[in-house]
């Protein structure tokens, strides 16, 4: 059987100089061609409400076909075909995976509020949470409605704006938690059945830093923990798994590991992540799914 894959183009098309010297996108598809896969590259515009332009490129029955682009062009594709594109909303929420790795979380301790419940208990979240007059706020959902950020009590109303930008609804639920100093955050691919796959620093300091080391036995293990432990919940075959570490000033030695966050496969930049055991692997794990589905 042969797997086709679906890219969204101009999608995560970064290139990390320090490390290739060719775009992530290409990485993908010469990997992907080395393999024996084809691909196909399409426009996605978020306004249409038609297909996305792949009518033709693939069956939507008979192939099998991975997808990997933004959210908004993965979701939709979800809801037209039954391809597989790994990015379930539910395994994504903080409310689903908090209740089962809360032992592993950087943003403990936390509330989860609805957003509209924030202007009434701001006296008390800043009371409780803060710390220097600041507190970091992030949606629920995995979709990003909006980016997790420092929110502080001197301009709230401007943040506010910040973080209600994309969905005013008032029952959009956010997790509120106090502000964590993060020296360096590293991007796993997990495979729910072998684990840790191949992974990437991706920030030092604050700022984008790609690096092919990511083989820190603290960052395998907790990669490791959460592939375990996703399996009481997680309905998607493949995922990243974000690590962050915390470090006191001028202590070199007080570093912690801690899970920043989980998110989709199909959505998610791979920074320099190895490229042949994810195309691999995310090939087997696409046959697999076909063949369950197809009865073969």
């Amino acid at each position: 059987m042969k797997v086709h894959w679906l890219l969204e183009r101009d999608m995560f098309d970064e290139s990390y100089r320090s490390c290739f010297d060719v775009p992530n996108n290409k990485r993908m598809k010469h990997e992907i061609e080395r393999q024996g896969m084809d691909w196909k590259e399409v426009v996605y515009e978020p306004l249409s409400y038609d297909e996305i332009g792949f009518e033709g490129a693939f069956d939507p029955v008979d192939d099998c076909v991975i997808g990997w682009g933004s959210l908004s062009m993965m979701m939709k594709v979800r809801q037209q075909r039954r391809w597989s594109v790994w990015c379930d909303p539910d395994s994504f929420k903080c409310s689903t995976y908090y209740a089962y790795l809360g032992h592993l979380l950087l943003n403990t301790p936390y509330i989860m509020v609805p957003v509209s419940g924030l202007r009434w208990m701001k006296s008390w979240i800043f009371e409780t949470l803060g710390e220097d007059g600041c507190v970091f706020i992030r949606p629920d959902t995995g979709m990003k409605s909006f980016t997790g950020q420092i929110v502080t009590e001197e301009n709230w109303d401007r943040d506010m704006e910040l973080v209600t930008w994309y969905d005013k609804s008032p029952e959009q639920l956010v997790l509120v938690s106090a502000p964590r100093v993060i020296s360096e955050e590293w991007r796993v691919v997990v495979s729910l059945e072998r684990g840790p796959i191949t992974g990437s620093r991706y920030k030092k300091d604050g700022e984008l830093d790609v690096s092919v080391e990511w083989r820190i036995p603290e960052v395998i293990g907790i990669a490791l923990e959460v592939a375990t432990v996703c399996k009481q919940f997680m309905q998607d075959p493949m995922f990243v798994v974000d690590v962050a570490a915390t470090q006191a000033r001028f202590n070199l030695t007080s570093r912690k590991f801690h899970l920043l966050e989980i998110n989709s496969f199909s959505c998610s930049g791979l920074y320099a992540c190895e490229m042949e055991p994810i195309i691999a692997e995310a090939a087997r794990l696409a046959k697999q799914e076909f063949e369950t589905y197809h009865g073969a």
